[in-house]
């Protein structure tokens, strides 16, 4: 997806997905190479060459979050012809 939408899309998950649980109580505890694998923090990759960005990861949230989740990045995929998929 085109790099200047990675707010857009990080807006749309905090408003329609749950919160997860930090990993542990004190997050500034946690080793700084360990936070690339944490299930809170999504992991964007640049591609330098279609200057566009992409991400995968697993989302654990409820099945109606996950759905609208999923109808307001179709939307946004849909407005800037990229690809999504949830």
């Amino acid at each position: 997806m085109p790099r200047h939408l990675r707010l857009r899309v990080e807006e749309l998950m905090a408003v329609h997905l749950s919160p997860p649980a930090a990993p542990v109580d004190e997050p500034l505890l946690l080793d700084p190479e360990d936070v690339w694998d944490t299930i809170w923090f999504t992991r964007w990759r640049n591609d330098g060459s279609s200057q566009t960005i992409g991400c995968r990861e697993v989302i654990v949230a409820p099945a109606h979050e996950l759905a609208e989740f999923r109808a307001h990045l179709a939307e946004l995929a849909g407005t800037f012809r990229f690809h999504a998929s949830v």
